[in-house]
């Protein structure tokens, strides 16, 4: 087989690069990462221009570099790549069938692991007894590390110093339905526990689904939003924590905060109606300075704003936004928040503009399709919105279109970043 990541995307980087695009004004340095279904390209927005193109991978925070795997099933390139100039920056060949999972905040090392089997659900892999997770640097020459565990593990995000690895342990680890957060030391081999905030063990099991993340502005905290978890008991509800060991009835979703810097975790409860609608239709975003995390649940037009120093909630608006139903028509959601912490909701084919201290909505407006990302540049002038096979250029203050670049197979919106030089 012929390892060659250029090979799989020349056909996106045709149709995009012809198509047309129009944006206003002209000169402008954004650079929109794009999920075409079967990969990522990097669009500049004002001529419609593919520059970057490639399968499926992980990049780091700050998409300086973009890891990609293929495999011949025996046999495994990981590639290296630079998403702003379009080329490969290292590689190395691995035995193995595996792809990335998982790229630390310095952009320096990757996990790989086993690829999720055809048919597994987003939140629970397929049943295994072993699981072997390979943990390389390209650039340094020296040899993976390769580790052999006892168990049902996926890579979840490395730690900001580079020394462990946090891992999803899924349990039963032959027909897993729950599963709860470890830790790699990556020197010496072992796994074990993280703790909670107060510097207790952790032994945490989850169950919920419609796992959504994000990654603080900082790199040191993930957070990720769980719905739908029956029979979730939180670390500090269990008998040997004091608690009462039941599930919360009146809690249906929580935000799982994941100290990537001190290596505990932490469960913030969204109360009822958070988690009673269906998972896609909840999203979640964080302000530029990483101090307020905004949840939405479109579904009933629930609203809540989280302090991240203190994991409270700071204001909650149940049924504040509803969405239109006929716009929502079974669509998911996707949000994001400008520099004055003006909250961006999408759901079906409408956009809302809420005002992120009140939580109320300041501008509603409907767009030509399905809503399938956000995006915002980085003075939060131009919100982009992806939708059937194009990408829109919206005024962020008006709602009102100002480009359009076509772009076939567009899922999502990855990143908004700059161009190179």
């Amino acid at each position: 087989m012929r390892f060659g990541w250029w090979n799989v995307v020349g056909m996106a980087v045709l149709l995009v690069a012809t198509a047309c695009a129009r944006v206003e004004p002209a000169a402008v340095d954004d650079l929109v990462f794009l999920d075409t279904g079967s990969g990522v390209t990097a669009v500049d927005p004002t001529t419609g221009s593919v520059v970057f193109a490639a399968p499926h991978g992980v990049p780091a925070p700050d998409w300086s570099r973009y890891f990609t795997a293929r495999s011949d099933g025996q046999m495994t390139r990981l590639a290296v790549l630079d998403p702003r100039a379009g080329t490969e920056r290292a590689s190395v060949v691995l035995p193995g069938d595996l792809a990335v999972a998982a790229v630390s905040t310095s952009g320096r090392l990757a996990a790989l692991a086993p690829p999720r089997q055809p048919g597994a659900q987003p939140w629970l892999p397929a049943g295994r007894e072993r699981t072997e997770i390979v943990v390389v640097d390209p650039d340094a020459g020296a040899p993976p590390r390769r580790f052999d565990l006892a168990g049902n593990f996926e890579p979840e995000a490395f730690s900001t110093d580079d020394r462990r690895l946090f891992l999803l342990e899924y349990l039963p680890a032959r027909a897993p339905d729950r599963y709860r957060v470890r830790q790699l030391d990556l020197a010496g081999g072992e796994t074990g526990p993280i703790e909670t905030r107060t510097k207790a063990v952790n032994e945490e099991e989850m169950r919920g689904t419609g796992r959504r993340q994000v990654l603080a502005p900082d790199y040191r905290t993930l957070y990720t939003l769980y719905t739908k978890q029956p029979d979730h008991v939180h670390a500090r509800d269990m008998v040997q924590a004091g608690g009462t060991g039941r599930p919360q009835a009146h809690v249906q979703a929580f935000v799982h905060v994941l100290s990537l810097a001190e290596g505990w975790a932490y469960c913030l409860d969204l109360p009822l109606p958070f988690g009673a609608g269906p998972a896609a239709t909840h999203t979640l975003a964080l302000s530029p300075d990483g101090r307020r995390l905004y949840v939405a649940d479109r579904s009933t037009g629930s609203l809540a704003v989280a302090d991240t120093q203190t994991l409270e909630l700071s204001r909650l608006a149940p049924k504040q936004v509803p969405a239109d139903a006929a716009a929502l028509a079974g669509a998911g959601a996707a949000a994001q928040v400008g520099p004055r912490n003006t909250l961006y909701l999408g759901s079906g084919s409408e956009l809302v503009a809420v005002d992120g201290a009140a939580l109320t909505a300041e501008r509603r407006w409907s767009v030509a399709g399905a809503i399938a990302g956000l995006g915002l540049s980085a003075n939060g002038q131009r919100l982009y919105v992806g939708l059937d096979d194009r990408l829109a250029v919206l005024d962020a203050a008006s709602g009102r279109e100002i480009g359009s670049v076509a772009a076939p197979g567009l899922a999502g919106i990855r990143h908004v970043g700059r161009r190179a030089g």
